[in-house]
């Protein structure tokens, strides 16, 4: 397990590069045209390819382990009940549950969390990241859909059902990781021409999302109750973290797969919370400070989280 030194070094270069996009948001040297395009870039082309690349080079039978995905799961579904328990008793506004809902347990795992993960443990760990990224997100989408559904039962019909059912299974996340595991398990060849252009386009992945993330984020308005944001943190990054532990070390799952379903499950909530918040008439004022919050305080959660869970497993 790293240190709580080692830790903070590990993620500061990374935090870095947050920063960075964040400073050129700020000196208008990018602007929301060029964020909104960066982001459908590593969507559809950057982090598919990333997946593709990993998974279909990794040994499967080494990599893939069932009870880390049930653990990670366990976190995930936990902290989805325990959050909407949480705003039924405080009687939270429908649009304000559903944000909250969803920003305590959809963690950034795609950008932050595989950066994390490569930082710390290398390509081996991220093998297993990308095969594990591959199980969530499916997972992820369909809780975070009824965490809007769920306080707004009358704002969906059959065909949005229909819709979101398609959308979540044609998620090029998904389709990646499908596919690379075919190549993988069939052992299908891959010109080395594509092979060549799929890496290239790997190694921008982690740091353009990086950087894009630090330009998404912006001062919001927010003339609400503030502890709501940090109840929400509180789920995300210490919650969500300690159940994930729990699960997994009673899973007995081995130490590299827990700390990376560690670093998974405290990855600060994602930016594409926004836009569900905004598809499903969520609160979008508060689903943006939740991802701004959740980010500065990961700087801090992280190490600490390591600290603790170093402890426990001596």
């Amino acid at each position: 397990m790293i240190s709580f030194i080692t830790s903070i070094e590990i993620i500061s270069p990374i935090f870095l590069l947050i920063l960075c996009g964040t400073l050129f948001r700020a000196l208008k040297l990018i602007d929301q045209t060029y964020i909104n395009t960066s982001n459908k870039l590593l969507f559809y082309l950057f982090l598919p390819a990333f997946l593709f690349t990993k998974i279909s080079r990794s040994q499967l039978e080494n990599i893939v382990n069932l009870n880390l995905i049930l653990g990670c799961f366990i976190g995930i579904f936990i902290t989805f009940i325990l959050s909407y328990v949480f705003t039924s008793f405080k009687k939270y506004p429908p649009e304000v549950k559903g944000s909250f809902i969803q920003g305590s347990f959809r963690g950034n795992i795609g950008y932050i969390g595989l950066a994390i993960v490569m930082s710390a443990y290398g390509e081996h760990a991220l093998f297993t990241a990308s095969i594990l990224l591959g199980f969530l997100t499916p997972i992820i989408n369909f809780l975070a859909i009824l965490s809007f559904l769920l306080p707004q039962k009358n704002i969906m019909n059959y065909k949005g059902l229909i819709k979101i059912t398609i959308d979540v299974i044609l998620n090029p996340i998904i389709l990646s990781s499908l596919i690379g595991i075919l190549f993988n398990i069939y052992n299908l060849p891959i010109p080395k021409i594509i092979d060549t252009s799929l890496g290239y386009l790997s190694k921008v992945t982690l740091p353009l999302a990086l950087f894009i993330i630090g330009g998404s984020l912006k001062r919001p308005g927010f003339n609400k109750d503030l502890l709501i944001p940090v109840f929400c943190n509180c789920f995300k990054l210490i919650i969500m973290p300690f159940i994930t532990f729990i699960a997994l070390y009673f899973l007995a799952v081995k130490p590299l797969d827990l700390y990376i379903g560690l670093i998974f499950a405290a990855a600060p909530t994602a930016v594409v919370t926004y836009v569900f918040a905004s598809q499903f008439k969520g609160d979008t004022e508060l689903a943006t400070l939740i991802v701004i919050t959740s980010v500065i305080f990961s700087f801090f959660t992280y190490p600490i989280l390591f600290w603790f869970f170093r402890l426990s497993s001596t």
